[in-house]
């Protein structure tokens, strides 16, 4: 038979609350996802900016929006889950200790807790201020990734640190309402939520720039591509054009001169040699009446647009 007179046991502070409000109501997997998904569509918008194109453009799946996101989420978003497991582990810790009445150093930690969580909050703030440097910039990737993680991880432990200070209270204080602590466990919740779609924002805008930019230096070295119709495309004005117009031939049209962006959709991306002068985006769409060919092409500054 169990005391009824025993201590009952230590309330769940709200940071903690908020862990179990993601597990109960946005699985990791759907929060992953999400992120995932928002990661990629900023950053091809953002791509998509830097080279005088609209997002719009791409054929992208919320398939490929994940897919194109895991080479550069996976990592944090390991450390990520790795952290929070750490901390549920660490509140099981406290709450053992609790039980076992060795709490004397409770207030303290609380309080140090709180400041802690304070400074990461200032932080945050002095960063959503606009004091801070702000732009896409891969050098100014720490505050913009820091400055968003900063507000929800200090939300977390001001909340953690309170509920510490908490215990110290005599068994006649009046417990807190559990609707306070829903309403506490909630907003959170939903700080932690928005501060991570916040940093990954912010991520995948340096990266879409960084991607942009390489497009801009490199493009020459994609695989060249060469189209064959069946009837005339109208690229002459981009690639070099040659015919044959022999009657078993199938595809008497022949374009050159043509780099491949991406093929997404049933929709070929193509960047004429000419590229970084005129900044077109040659679209053409799966057809039994043309053929793709892809293979290395050196660098041919004999290409329309050179002369």
């Amino acid at each position: 038979m169990s005391d009824p007179t025993a201590d009952p046991s230590p309330e769940t502070p709200a940071g903690v609350d908020a862990v179990h409000v993601f597990l109960a109501f946005l699985p990791p997997v759907t929060l992953i996802t999400g992120l995932l998904f928002y990661f990629g569509w900023v950053r091809v918008d953002e791509q998509a900016r830097a080279l005088h194109q609209r997002d719009v453009v791409f054929s992208y799946s919320t398939s490929d929006y994940v897919l194109r996101s895991v080479d550069a989420l996976f990592f944090p978003l390991l450390v990520l889950a790795a952290t929070a497991v750490a901390m549920l582990l660490v509140h099981r810790q406290v709450q053992q200790s609790l039980k076992q009445g060795s709490g004397h150093w409770v207030v303290v930690t609380g309080w140090c807790i709180a400041g802690v969580g304070a400074a990461l909050l200032l932080f945050g703030l002095v960063y959503a201020a606009g004091w801070l440097n702000r732009t896409s910039r891969p050098e100014a990737l720490f505050p913009d990734v820091a400055g968003p993680l900063a507000i929800g991880l200090g939300a977390v432990l001001l909340a953690y640190g309170g509920w510490l200070r908490a215990q110290a209270r005599t068994r006649a204080a009046q417990p807190v309402p559990w609707w306070q602590r829903v309403a506490a466990s909630g907003a959170v919740a939903a700080i932690i939520a928005l501060t991570l779609f916040w940093a990954v924002g912010n991520f995948a805008r340096v990266r879409g720039d960084e991607l942009a930019a390489y497009v801009q230096d490199s493009y020459r070295t994609y695989p060249g591509v060469t189209v064959y119709g069946a009837k005339d495309l109208g690229l002459q004005e981009d690639a070099r054009l040659s015919t044959d117009q022999r009657p078993d031939v199938q595809y008497p049209y022949r374009y050159s001169c043509l780099r491949l962006l991406d093929h997404v959709g049933g929709v070929w991306y193509l960047l004429p040699e000419d590229w970084d002068v005129n900044h077109k985006l040659i679209m053409l769409t799966d057809d039994p009446g043309m053929r793709v060919e892809t293979s290395y092409q050196a660098p041919d500054d004999t290409c329309p647009g050179f002369d």
